[in-house]
């Protein structure tokens, strides 16, 4: 029998029948308690499938999975001589989530955990996390048409963030742009190779290509 987890915690031998269950219950997790998680390790049951002699359900997307807070997960080390390193910003926080089949692999097990944080979680600080931030892609197409229109960034920012119930940074209109110019260019060499295709040939195009 599987054993049904409270909605808001994890503990020792939670089992989820569904990588899908597993998924709902983890982003209500994250919600309830302002923690941001990343999968730091994983093995597909197609994967553990050419080894296991056992039967693994295919709903279970993954024989073995962990994850860990957006603050820790691995070891950082600055890699730079005097030069601050992304990887510096993360606290090395030791919170983890493990799980693997079950023994009769009709479910995702909970085999180990840490759910103590080594820096503050507060509401504020987990919505200004990139993931947080991320925009619907409706959201995002408003953004583009305002930016080429040139209107108020602070204006911008507000009908974004009011859209969406999201925080907007002007850093994340500044990436906007950028992927508009990206693919912008990107369309212009596309239109300069069919034009040369078009006007001398294949052996012209793959010429100036490489």
């Amino acid at each position: 029998m599987v054993t049904r987890p409270d909605s808001a915690s994890f503990a020792l031998g939670d089992k989820f029948e569904t990588f899908l269950e597993l998924e709902e219950k983890l982003a209500i997790y994250q919600k309830q308690n302002f923690v941001q998680l990343w999968i730091r390790d994983s093995r597909s049951v197609n994967a553990a499938k050419r080894r296991l002699t056992r039967e693994v359900k295919d709903d279970l997307r993954y024989y073995e999975i962990k994850y860990c807070c957006i603050q820790g997960g691995v070891g950082f080390k600055s890699r730079g001589k005097g030069k601050r390193s992304a990887s510096t910003f993360r606290q090395d926080c030791q919170m983890h989530i493990s799980l693997r089949a079950s023994e009769d692999g009709q479910a995702l097990e909970v085999k180990s955990l840490s759910l103590n944080h080594n820096h503050e979680l507060t509401q504020e600080l987990f919505e200004h996390l990139p993931a947080q931030r991320k925009l619907p892609e409706e959201t995002k197409k408003e953004a583009e048409h305002l930016l080429k229109l040139k209107a108020n960034r602070k204006l911008i920012q507000q009908e974004l963030s009011k859209q969406s119930n999201k925080i907007v940074l002007f850093k994340d209109l500044s990436n906007i742009q950028q992927r508009m110019k990206e693919r912008e260019s990107r369309n212009d060499v596309d239109c300069l190779v069919q034009i040369l295709k078009d006007k001398y040939g294949k052996c012209m195009t793959m010429h100036l290509i490489l």
